[in-house]
């Protein structure tokens, strides 16, 4: 581990370890069907997102908690790939799952800054 790894993993700072859940999908007449699911086993830290940050969201996502998310590992808004797609990651974390909404890559430091919304 670099570092910035070293940190995130840091429990006094807020490291801990969390699941990244990375769905495929496709559609079959009409219907979303789930092709794949992988589990990616994470450190990171995970904080209350900032008052400024919140105001850029719409209104409807402000009744649920948001984080901001410094992981080892990529974080993904998903993408499509002909028929199928991968759906923004899902974070577990604490009994609780969280989408991720928004990243800002910093893999040349070592990890990713993400934002996530409780679902």
């Amino acid at each position: 581990m670099n570092a910035f790894a070293d940190v995130l993993a840091d429990p006094e700072l807020g490291g801990t370890d969390f699941v990244i859940l990375r769905k495929t999908w496709t559609q079959e007449s009409g219907v979303p069907l789930l092709l794949g699911l992988e589990e990616i086993h994470a450190w990171g830290t995970v904080h209350p997102a900032d008052p400024v940050r919140l105001d850029l969201l719409p209104e409807e996502s402000r009744r649920a908690p948001v984080v901001l998310i410094h992981s080892t590992e990529p974080l993904s808004l998903g993408e499509q790939d002909g028929d199928a797609w991968t759906a923004p990651d899902e974070i577990l974390l604490g009994g609780r799952a969280f989408r991720v909404f928004q990243i800002r890559p910093w893999q040349a430091w070592g990890f990713w800054k993400g934002w996530a919304v409780r679902i």
